[in-house]
């Protein structure tokens, strides 16, 4: 068996806590999916990972740990942090890389979708529907 550390830091509780499980990879997996940090070869080794100093807090070294990542995402983008991001990010040029992809991608679409139902398909779709409305129209009358 082998021993596995998951945190429990929370957005209320952002100093968080860890508990030290055992089992085999296959079953932590399974009840704790990804936020299981390990495998560790015995509990002293789980507990000093868990503790282990950088990170201010038990745990805080555990990859997923959602208490250290919302304190991260709140302390990194507060009102004119933030508009001073979108400024920066309006600046580079991998932005107007991803908006004339973005545009050629739609355009592409719209092309495809003009192909289509141009010509014969058109034609054929528009009659087909035609008909089957006269026929549901005259059905109606006679109701």
């Amino acid at each position: 068996m082998q021993w596995w550390v998951i945190s429990e830091a929370s957005s209320s509780n952002m100093q968080g806590s860890f508990i030290v499980v055992q089992g085999t990879a296959l079953q932590i997996r399974a009840k704790y999916g990804t936020a299981a940090n390990g495998p560790y070869a015995s509990r002293a080794a789980a507990e000093a990972a868990a503790n282990s100093p950088g990170g201010g807090f038990p745990g805080a070294n555990i990859p997923g740990n959602p208490g250290q990542a919302i304190g991260q995402a709140v302390s990194g983008f507060t009102g004119l942090n933030a508009i001073g991001d979108f400024a920066n990010r309006l600046t580079q040029a991998n932005t107007w890389i991803r908006v004339g992809e973005f545009i050629a991608g739609a355009i592409l679409v719209v092309i495809a979708l003009n192909a289509m139902t141009k010509g014969p398909v058109r034609s054929a779709t528009t009659g087909t529907v035609k008909s089957g409305a006269k026929k549901a129209g005259a059905l109606a009358a006679v109701i």
